[in-house]
């Protein structure tokens, strides 16, 4: 048997190491990032206080309007619209992530290049990611803001659909790519609207799991398109579909009062009063 070369050594041993050198971050990854505010040593005592109070005042805010049991989260209505929602904005995304080399490759260019040019989508929705998260909570509006970046995003890709093959697309992928990751923010705020404790542990792991078979769909169908029709372009457009249908559940079904800014803005005012 051959000898592995110098490469294959320096690889098995860093594999065998990497499991060591995890185990010895453990201790300095669980100070950092703890189970409550209560033990987070990061925080000095006034913030921990505020911290602990906020949470608790919001906690009894919610679940004095309802309070969704463990079992609800997984068939409360807002819960399924939110899944439906993540499915549709998960399918357009990850369809998109997936073929944006070939898509760009079709403009001539070089592989290096098509690497380099494929990052333009996805600085934008970085950017995009920090900003409407940003102008959310400045707002504190989720529902419209969530309803907007899935339009953006179905516009975008209507737009690359309509100019595969040209510069434009890459426009249009970089649009989508804003609605995309824009949606984060006012999204991943909802669930927590209207479930507390382990429901909302449930609850959210529930819409993360199904929604994010949209990742399987989206690819399936954008390449099942490719395949048929020799272009990108009805794929892209079927994408389109999967964000419209998350535009129109966050436009119709996802109207989820706030109980607990309602609550604190309440107290805020009587505040001001005194």
């Amino acid at each position: 048997m051959a000898k592995p070369t110098i490469a294959c050594e320096c690889a098995i041993e860093q594999v065998t190491e990497a499991p060591v050198r995890c185990v010895g971050l453990k201790p300095r990854r669980n100070q950092l990032v703890t189970d409550r505010p209560s033990v987070a040593g990061w925080l000095n005592d006034e913030e921990r206080t505020w911290l602990i109070s906020t949470l608790e005042t919001e906690r009894n805010l919610i679940e004095a309007k309802r309070k969704v049991s463990i079992w609800e989260s997984f068939w409360n209505p807002k819960v399924l619209a939110l899944t439906l929602n993540y499915f549709g904005i998960v399918g357009a995304s990850v369809g998109m992530l997936l073929f944006v080399p070939q898509i760009v490759k079709q403009l001539g260019l070089t592989t290096m290049q098509v690497g380099w040019i494929s990052m333009i989508p996805y600085i934008c929705g970085a950017v995009a990611m920090l900003a409407w998260g940003w102008y959310s909570d400045r707002t504190g509006e989720r529902r419209w803001n969530l309803f907007a970046a899935c339009v953006v995003a179905t516009v975008g890709l209507i737009i690359a659909g309509k100019t595969i093959g040209t510069a434009w697309a890459l426009v249009g992928m970089s649009i989508a790519a804003i609605g995309f990751y824009g949606s984060k923010g006012p999204f991943w705020t909802m669930p927590s609207m209207i479930l507390t404790g382990t429901a909302a542990a449930s609850g959210i792991a529930w819409i993360n799991a199904v929604g994010n078979l949209g990742g399987f769909f989206g690819p399936t169908a954008v390449g099942w398109a490719k395949e048929y029709t020799g272009s990108f372009a009805g794929g892209l457009y079927a994408l389109a579909g999967f964000s419209l249908v998350s535009a129109i559940v966050s436009a119709f079904w996802l109207k989820i009062p706030n109980p607990a800014a309602r609550g604190n803005a309440e107290q805020e005012m009587a505040a001001a009063a005194e």
